[in-house]
């Protein structure tokens, strides 16, 4: 009985991990052929069975980013900087690339500059700094009377 036992708890990693690579290889595969849509929802699928994967978050990023769907690209791609602590320094680096992608789609020049310069990406962080300084001033709310 004891030898079951442990033969089955040593056999749940192996299949939670098969479960979770279910949707990788589809997502990734619709990520290629261009479908984001497709990819996307694969990718959701995955980082809500696993949310700190953040290989499938930076993924799921790049597909709303591809969507033109940039807040929510922002909020993946955030939690795939937040999980990233293996990622080797290049991974890392694409991740803020990303990032700065999508602050610079919303507008957030000083957060996107940031992001690029953390990306090591000095040419994109001075052509948003440049976008920053000629942005129109943001207008102050009305107030109601």
């Amino acid at each position: 009985m004891r030898h079951r036992l442990g033969l089955l708890l040593a056999l749940i990693p192996i299949c939670a991990s098969s479960f979770v690579l279910a949707g990788w290889d589809e997502g990734v595969a619709a990520f290629k052929k261009g479908d984001y849509r497709a990819a996307a929802t694969e990718f959701e699928d995955v980082a809500t069975r696993d949310p700190r994967n953040w290989e499938a978050q930076l993924y799921l990023g790049r597909a709303y980013s591809k969507l033109g769907k940039y807040p929510l690209a922002e909020h993946a791609l955030l939690a795939a900087e937040r999980h990233a602590r293996e990622a080797k320094p290049a991974e890392k680096k694409r991740i803020w690339k990303q990032l700065g992608f999508a602050y610079e789609k919303q507008k957030k020049y000083g957060k996107s500059r940031e992001a690029y310069l953390k990306a090591g990406e000095t040419k994109s962080a001075e052509r948003v700094a440049g976008k920053e300084s000629t942005a129109p001033p943001k207008r102050a709310p009305k107030r109601k009377r």
